[in-house]
């Protein structure tokens, strides 16, 4: 497919070419009655519209880049007195440096294989995923990796990248950053202003901006299968300790690097954890033998009902819609929800019980109580909880001075 049969299918997706006016004249009464309009729509007429707003957005996308792709062959940014695409698209068109930056190199990658453009505009592929996959496309055969990576996160297509193309192992470091300068007291700045009181000189001219270097990572990189490099900056306190560990652990591993050290911290303070939180690994408590011992009614869950729950639910939120069928999988900030709220007679039992992320967990309970009274709910416990400070403090001075 060329370049122009592709701008022509994206013409037809679009509709129409949306001209500047449809937006900008829209006047500020007129965004608001538009916005109260969307009280109006029932939840579903809200998603469907949403959706229908998104396709839109990405087909419209798709022409930006056919558009920034002419003008850079065209070179009308040079023209315009911009160095580069990347100083025309954020100071000329008002992207951000990242949005710029996806946008130029998606626009080069969708000039030489079309077929990009195609997929963008149809959700298969983000700006983010191009640009990432542009420079293994194989001239022969583009489109081979384009769909593997298809609807994939940028995460997962940074994995399929190295799992094809295996990187070595990143080598052990450590090494001392050096230390921020200290900000100058008042007396000093007012010192420094004098001194550098100078004749007021002309702006110097802007000059053109390089092209931005990648963000240094944050997250852990795959180098290939089963393989990551971790980079962080750690305190001076957390170096010796780590060295301590690896001298505590030469008997019985001679040789052992940082990162075996990490991972046996790491696995000893995951089972204190998950013993600590849900009671994985703790030993069951045995009754008394011939009795059957009643549970009070509290709200403190018995441990053999956390461990079943989450053997279930595998440490993921639970929370699934029912229309989609979609569940939600998040891992961050778990808790125990009850099918039937705790507040309105629910059991402590695995099979009325689930694992919810926090936000799952409030939104059921804004659903079941409703939003006001949770407020309220929340108001009273944070007074109660401010109210109690000082007398646990003071119980904890008396304590000490007991002691």
């Amino acid at each position: 497919m060329s370049l122009e049969d592709a701008s022509e299918n994206l013409s037809r997706r679009v509709g129409c070419a949306i001209k500047p006016s449809d937006i900008m004249g829209l006047t500020f009464k007129e965004n608001a009655r538009m916005i109260s309009r969307l009280a109006d729509l029932s939840d579903a007429q809200l998603v469907d519209s949403l959706k229908g707003l998104v396709a839109r957005g990405r087909a419209v996308t798709a022409q930006v880049l056919v558009h920034l792709a002419e003008v850079e062959h065209r070179q009308l940014h040079l023209a315009a007195a911009y160095a580069s695409m990347h100083a025309y698209t954020t100071r000329h068109l008002g992207f951000s440096d990242s949005e710029a930056y996806d946008r130029v190199h998606a626009a080069r990658a969708a000039r030489k294989v079309p077929a990009i453009l195609d997929m963008v505009a149809d959700g298969r592929l983000h700006l983010t995923a191009v640009r990432l996959l542009a420079p293994h496309l194989v001239p022969d055969d583009p489109l081979e990796l384009l769909t593997a990576a298809a609807h994939k996160t940028k995460r997962q297509i940074l994995q399929l990248l190295a799992d094809r193309a295996p990187k070595p192992d990143a080598p052990e470091r450590v090494r001392r950053l050096p230390s921020p300068r200290p900000k100058p007291d008042a007396g000093q700045q007012d010192l420094l202003a004098v001194a550098s009181a100078d004749p007021p000189q002309p702006p110097p001219q802007p000059a053109a901006r390089p092209e931005p270097p990648r963000p240094r990572p944050s997250e852990p990189q795959p180098l290939g299968a089963d393989r990551y490099q971790v980079q962080f900056t750690a305190s001076a306190a957390l170096v010796g300790k780590l060295a301590e560990l690896r001298a505590l652990l030469s008997h019985r591993e001679p040789g052992c690097n940082i990162a075996t050290a990490i991972e046996r911290a790491v696995d000893t303070l995951r089972a204190d954890l998950l013993k600590e939180r849900f009671a994985v690994g703790a030993k069951p408590k045995k009754s008394p033998t011939g009795t059957k011992k009643s549970r009070a009614r509290t709200r403190h869950v018995p441990a053999d009902v956390r461990r079943e729950v989450v053997a279930r639910d595998g440490l993921r939120c639970a929370f699934v819609d029912p229309e989609t069928g979609r569940r939600c999988g998040s891992d961050q900030r778990l808790e125990l929800e009850h099918h039937v709220p705790f507040a309105r007679g629910g059991a402590h039992d695995a099979s009325a019980m689930s694992l919810y992320c926090r936000a799952h967990n409030a939104f059921t309970a804004r659903r079941a109580f409703g939003a006001e009274q949770m407020a309220l709910c929340i108001a009273e416990r944070q007074t109660t909880s401010t109210n109690q400070a000082p007398r646990r403090a003071r119980s904890a001075d008396s304590c000490r001075n007991e002691s």
